[in-house]
């Protein structure tokens, strides 16, 4: 879906709606399809996913908005292909975190 046929339909949708970020790091990468796998079944709409390989420019960008910097961290994403995910469900956030304890 692209857009809402009306404003009532968007304002009605949208307010029970929440987004969220998930990322498959890479040494996580042979599990991808797994972990696709039981995020839908656990209700969550994937609305974007992209595929690819941090650079070293994009790798400090993300860990300072997200982590911290950490040579380790740093070195993880570099290391090969990592997955991110746009997540939108019911309280996206919170139920994104229990899940990802799970995993």
């Amino acid at each position: 879906m692209v857009e809402y046929s009306d404003v009532i339909t968007r304002n009605r949708f949208a307010k029970s709606k929440e987004t969220t970020f998930a990322l498959i790091k890479p040494d996580a990468y042979v599990h991808t399809g797994k972990m696709i796998d039981y995020i839908q079944k656990s209700g969550f709409l994937i609305t974007r996913l992209k595929m690819g390989k941090f650079s070293a420019a994009a790798t400090a960008r993300f860990l300072q908005q997200n982590e911290g910097q950490s040579a380790e961290a740093s070195q993880l994403l570099q290391s090969d292909v990592s997955t991110g995910l746009e997540l939108v469900s019911e309280d996206a956030v919170t139920r994104w975190k229990a899940c990802a304890e799970e995993l």
